[in-house]
């Protein structure tokens, strides 16, 4: 479940625990995403401000991208030219 906290431009991620406990493998996923997400720092890359923990819920509060995400424009455009993906990625 994501909310999005346009006045503050935030994004708040809500992940359910029991959710993720039936399947090992979506552990070990979500805490090397927070993981990464803590140690990258970058103006292209969403940021990271607090993870909260509840007893039934885990809360990402993210930097809010008013954009699509990169992946999903290139499932909808295809194949990317070479110069279009270096102004990207610059």
């Amino acid at each position: 479940m994501l909310f999005i906290l346009k006045q503050e431009k935030k994004l708040v991620k809500i992940i359910n625990k029991e959710q993720l406990i039936n399947v090992e493998s979506n552990i070990q996923n979500m805490k090397k995403e927070i993981s990464i997400l803590k140690k990258l720092i970058q103006k292209n890359i969403i940021q990271l401000y607090e993870v909260i923990k509840s007893k039934n819920n885990l809360f990402i509060e993210m930097e809010y991208c008013e954009n699509k995400e990169l992946f999903n424009y290139i499932i909808k455009k295809g194949k990317l030219s070479e110069e279009e993906s270096c102004k990207i990625f610059q």
